[in-house]
């Protein structure tokens, strides 16, 4: 188990982070774990033995002062990690001796006492019944929301690796677990999991560790980190795809891909993002929304850890030609170093990366996601990454720019038949 106590006295909450980060399974599909992760945060969140209904372990948490806990997943390409974050108020304030005991008691609760079936061979039928439907109404949600549908789409034609670069849980996905499947994968991750233990507040390190300890009796296991590609992703034939659907607006989005990567591209990759479209200065609102008045919107996001980048516009269908030419003629500026006010764009994404820096210690979430990425990502942490965006050139930004070749071309927009 890995202890970060960061003692930090001007917030006047303590905020614990525990997180369970293991490799991907090998015992079930891709697909299948997937769907387990869409639906176990909420059920772990929303019940517990002690705590059979929402009611309940809303009023336990009343108790402790109006604590919370809230429980995550996240994902960074072959490993996944399973996250439960608890805010307490600082035990300098309650009167009550036992305070924090009660804290990491209802921890506790929910990370090693979910409520069960009767046999005690899964989850609650009824709760499994009840989140698994929500897990269906999200699916939807995301399938309805056609800029998120597209996006999924994009980077499901690129890929070409085992490990997809994204993935949208479909309904069939969901239906293939049950409450008993899910328990198994559940006892999987704390049975195969690197703890990662980080708290952010005015405490003492013993107090916790003597917590954990009493209360979390958690057994973990080292794991190998592999949190990016490491194979080159070579050009290939460009692929192009449109697909029809009743849509207001034409979404146009091109992926592009990189060779290699590795962690110290990127301070390079944010600051080019920034550059690209991350501001309001940027170079693809300034050029096709300003300029040409050719999208309603237009953004540009990095899957940096799988070597890919996308650029996606929504657009009129009669202008679908000329914003694909458009970008391409920018990307190819930034590949020559001929594009118009490159330095001071490079400034002014430096600017922006600087106050979010500043903001993080003025927010405990973030400062405490933080930590934890740190501890993780060593020796790429925060103040490497810091130090490094300071010495960015706007020759490396053109160097890593001659990097990047278009692999895919995705249209989403309205057919014959829908309109």
């Amino acid at each position: 188990m890995r202890f970060n106590i960061k003692k930090i006295e001007k917030f006047k909450s303590i905020y614990i982070y525990i997180s369970f980060l293991r490799e991907r399974s090998n015992t079930i599909d891709y697909e299948t774990e997937a769907a387990c992760a869409l639906i176990l945060p909420g059920l772990l969140s929303n019940r517990t033995a002690n705590y059979p209904s929402k009611k309940l372990i809303q009023i336990a948490c009343n108790n402790l002062y109006s604590a919370s806990i809230k429980v995550t997943r996240e994902s960074y390409y072959s490993n996944l990690s399973l996250d439960f974050m608890m805010s307490i108020v600082n035990p300098r304030f309650v009167s009550d001796k036992k305070y924090l005991n009660k804290c990491f008691e209802m921890l506790n609760e929910v990370i090693n006492n979910p409520l069960l079936n009767e046999d005690k061979t899964g989850f609650d039928e009824k709760l499994f019944n009840e989140r698994q439907k929500i897990a269906f109404q999200l699916s939807k949600q995301m399938y309805d929301n056609k800029q998120i549908y597209a996006y999924y789409q994009l980077f499901n034609i690129m890929k070409r690796e085992e490990i997809p670069l994204l993935y949208m849980v479909s309904k069939s996905d969901l239906e293939k677990v049950d409450n008993i499947k899910l328990y198994n994968y559940y006892q999987h991750i704390l049975q195969n999991s690197e703890i990662i233990v980080n708290v952010v507040g005015d405490v003492k390190e013993n107090d916790i560790k003597e917590m954990l300890e009493s209360f979390m009796p958690l057994q973990d296991k080292k794991i190998p980190y592999n949190f990016y590609q490491k194979e080159e992703v070579l050009p290939r034939k460009v692929i192009e795809k449109v697909e029809y659907q009743k849509v207001n607006q034409t979404i146009l989005e091109l992926g592009y891909r990189f060779k290699e990567y590795a962690p110290e591209k990127d301070p390079v990759i944010h600051l080019f993002n920034s550059m690209l479209s991350g501001m309001f200065s940027s170079t693809l609102n300034n050029v096709v929304r300003e300029k040409n008045s050719l999208a309603y919107s237009i953004m540009s996001d990095f899957n940096e850890e799988r070597h890919a980048m996308c650029i996606i516009a929504g657009i009129d269908k009669k202008n679908i030609d000329k914003v694909k030419e458009v970008i391409q003629e920018e990307i190819a500026k930034y590949k020559t170093g001929k594009i118009e006010n490159g330095a001071e764009l490079l400034r002014q994404a430096k600017e922006d990366y600087y106050r979010d820096y500043d903001a993080i210690d003025d927010d405990p979430i973030s400062k405490i996601v933080t930590e934890y990425d740190d501890m993780i990502s060593a020796p790429y942490d925060s103040n490497w990454y810091h130090n490094a965006v300071e010495q960015v050139k706007i020759e490396d930004i053109f160097n890593f720019c001659k990097e990047l070749y278009l692999d895919t071309t995705y249209i989403l927009t309205s057919g014959e038949e829908h309109e």
